[in-house]
């Protein structure tokens, strides 16, 4: 993710609702560099008298890290021992090259090395003036993690990696300030406390310091929101308490360490996501003032990062030297991304629009040649001539008042090719491009590779399909100001992108009961389909660099496995499903290679009441699976594989069989915590 954050979200389309006229663009506009976003939280950070972490908003110079700290009143005893005091130590903020060495730095070879490269202000959602602070840094040599926890609070604190988001499939640490606490080896939650059921305990206390206090736990979370497990015997507690501390101005921090994949089957491992096209980690955090671990409440925080700096930059030096690792949250590194390899942006948005009284609405929004011409895209020249651009990153603008009643947004493209009329779209003439569920909100291609627009073979036009969901019947609603931004060059790109949909794309099995209980439903594309789609690329092959895994709020499972010579070759998967934090797995791999022949089998498990149906609404089910790969081919029809009876959308080459059956118990849905490491984890040892 280093060089690129891939975020897959492609959906399937349905039939043409409505075309409203375009409504309101910005023309390509030169973009916002990764200062403004971090100035920005600098002025929240201000108002909200948190001034203690304006370190973590600003840029990594040490002059600017110095002129922050000289603002802070140095007469207040909370700056000299307090966080920033920590944070100066620990991190080498304020103190240049020549930083000292403390508790949380080591020296080597007469020089400090600072274990946390990363920074991060992660704010509650029901107030931004509360949040946490995290750093980290990785030690490739060590093949280690280490990170450090601040939060305003007294008894406890936690932080987890999630498959889904949240809590259900993560890995959590927690911090419990009290040395003695009650365990639970199962646990719910009851209006919004926890129901604690004691048991033996199986928690190791481990610290590097005599001046530390408290206890750490290793912990997991699995089909269920409440209180963590506790790992399964002492010899799978794999982190170490490195220190721990409450400060004067109130901050509780705690810094821990274990190694990056810990070969146990109940930790998800901490993969290299500096790698191109490997997708983010999914963080987590919560913390409250209760000696041990207890129901959060609205403390609680979740983001997405990069753990593992850049290659190219250098271990362990402090902030300013210019030889600094970078790992940042991802929409900076999102944002310096665009900032240097893209020339400016347009907005494609829809305003002025009011959510309507139906549980599910799809709005179908044509953004047609000339419009995206007079939005200030150049695609055509002043003499008229088709010209071609690529499109290298794009970000989704979801108002706060929107989120509720949004379910996806979807953009479709049209090339020159099947679509003449520059003034019109057409589904029928449309390739899937990229698309948005909440949690999935920006992305951008590896260095020389891009989605292309204009000439002859790009997209020309786009429909951007809204699916809202006013499940509440709220009246009155306005959502304005929803839509995306894409980033482009004119800079000529390797690698031309396209998409590829698999499983039930198209809800074939619209108005089909999915069956009571839990459920398995398989759809076979066939390998005369990867004939018809690769045949004209070079050798009859293909490189996959995404996939991103699609279902509802029954979901429990969901794999998608690529078949050759009847052997699987690959596998992707997500033991666990919370469509409440996202509605799309893009799966942590590096690209592998699809070829004629090759079959694909999507499999989804649910579980469901007897009246349950597979559809297009989010109370009803879908079952999918999306690749991006290079070379894109041209064909309309190579992008699809799917059960709809209606052929239009199909050739039958590329029509899936699908096949179901009834499972005794969530034991028969095969999964296990940890299972999922595509990137040569070794999970299962323990």
């Amino acid at each position: 993710m280093g060089i690129i954050t891939l975020l897959l979200v492609v959906l399937a389309p349905v039939v043409l609702l409505s075309l409203p006229a375009p409504v309101h663009h910005a023309a390509a506009t030169p973009v916002v560099a990764v200062e403004d976003n971090q100035k920005q939280i600098e002025t929240l950070l201000i108002s909200c008298d948190l001034t203690s972490f304006l370190p973590m908003a600003s840029a990594t110079s040490s002059e600017m890290y110095t002129n922050i700290l000289n603002t802070i009143d140095s007469s207040n005893s909370t700056t000299t021992d307090g966080y920033l005091k920590w944070l100066t130590s620990a991190t080498g903020i304020g103190s240049g090259a020549e930083g000292a060495s403390s508790s949380s730095s080591a020296s080597k070879n007469n020089e400090t090395k600072y274990y946390y490269h990363g920074k991060i202000y992660l704010p509650t959602r029901a107030d931004s003036c509360y949040g946490m602070a995290f750093h980290w840094g990785v030690d490739k040599e060590r093949s280690t993690i280490r990170i450090a926890v601040a939060v305003k609070a007294q008894g406890w604190a936690a932080f987890g990696t999630s498959l889904t988001g949240g809590m259900v499939g993560s890995d959590i640490v927690y911090f419990e300030s009290s040395s003695t606490t009650s365990t639970a080896s199962s646990t719910n939650i009851i209006e919004g406390t926890f129901v604690m059921e004691p048991s033996s305990s199986n928690e190791t206390s481990t610290t590097s310091s005599s001046s530390s206090f408290g206890s750490i736990h290793d912990a997991h979370v699995l089909d269920y929101n409440g209180r963590p497990m506790l790992d399964d015997g002492a010899e799978r507690q794999d982190w170490t308490l490195m220190g721990s501390q409450k400060t004067h101005d109130g901050y509780l921090i705690f810094e821990a360490e274990r190694a990056l994949d810990t070969g146990d089957s109940q930790d998800l491992p901490i993969v290299d996501d500096s790698i191109p096209f490997v997708s983010h980690h999914k963080i987590i955090g919560a913390w409250g003032d209760s000696p041990t671990i207890f129901y959060h409440g609205n403390n609680r925080v979740q983001s997405s990062i990069q753990f593992f700096p850049n290659n190219e930059q250098v271990t362990g030096t402090p902030p300013g030297t210019g030889q600094e690792e970078r790992s940042d949250n991802v929409y900076n590194v999102f944002l310096s991304e665009m900032n240097r390899r893209s020339e400016g942006y347009v907005d494609l948005i829809l305003d002025s629009y009011n959510v309507l009284l139906q549980r599910t609405r799809y709005e179908n929004v044509c953004f047609s040649q000339a419009n995206l011409t007079d939005f200030g895209l150049p695609l055509v020249t002043e003499d008229g001539i088709n010209s071609k651009l690529y499109l290298v990153g794009y970000e989704f603008l979801i108002p706060t008042m929107c989120t509720k009643y949004l379910h996806h947004i979807v953009v479709y493209g049209m090339t020159a090719a099947f679509n003449t009329n520059p003034n019109k779209c057409s589904f029928i003439s449309s390739n899937p491009a990229f698309g948005w569920t909440p949690g999935e909100d920006f992305a951008y291609f590896p260095d020389n590779s891009g989605i292309a627009l204009g000439g002859t073979s790009g997209f020309n036009a786009f429909i951007s399909q809204y699916h809202f969901d006013n499940k509440d019947m709220d009246a009155g609603v306005s959502c304005d100001g929803s839509g995306v931004r894409m980033y482009f060059t004119t800079q000529p790109q390797e690698h031309e992108i396209g998409t590829v949909q698999i499983g039930d794309p198209l809800v074939g099995l619209k108005g089909m009961k999915i069956g009571k209980g839990f459920t398995e439903h398989t759809f076979d594309c066939p390998s005369t389909c990867s004939d018809y789609m690769f045949s004209g690329a070079p050798g009859g092959k293909v490189t996959v660099i995404g996939e991103t895994l699609h279902m509802h709020s029954l979901g429990k499972k969901i794999v998608n496995q690529v078949v050759r010579n009847g052997r699987v070759i690959h596998e992707a998967k997500s033991d666990f499903w919370d469509f409440a934090q996202t509605g799309l797995k893009a799966v942590q791999q590096r690209p592998y290679t699809l070829q004629t022949g090759d079959q694909f089998l999507t499999t989804c498990f649910y579980k469901a009441s007897d009246t349950d149906v597979f559809g297009f609404g989010s109370h009803e089910e879908m079952c999918m699976a999306f690749l991006f790969y290079f070379p894109r081919q041209d064909s309309i029809l190579a992008s699809t594989c799917g059960t709809n009876p209606d052929l239009k959308y199909y050739i039958p080459k590329c029509f899936a069989s699908h096949n179901s059956k009834a499972l005794d118990s969530v034991d028969d849905l095969g999964r296990t915590f940890g299972s999922l490491l595509p990137l040569g984890g070794t999970g299962g040892k323990k």
